[in-house]
């Protein structure tokens, strides 16, 4: 499952360590882990 989607993800992992925090926490809810990359990217193109 390396799509794009996921490719960017971990760079903003990168980018923001907090992000890889958050995205262990939301590990169980995957719904809950889209949600921080939809805010990382809306927040990247603002």
């Amino acid at each position: 499952m390396a799509s794009p989607l996921n490719i960017l993800y971990s760079s903003f992992c990168s980018i923001f360590p907090v992000s890889i925090i958050k995205g262990e926490q939301e590990e169980k809810y995957p719904k809950g882990k889209m949600k921080y990359f939809l805010f990382f990217s809306v927040s990247d193109i603002a």
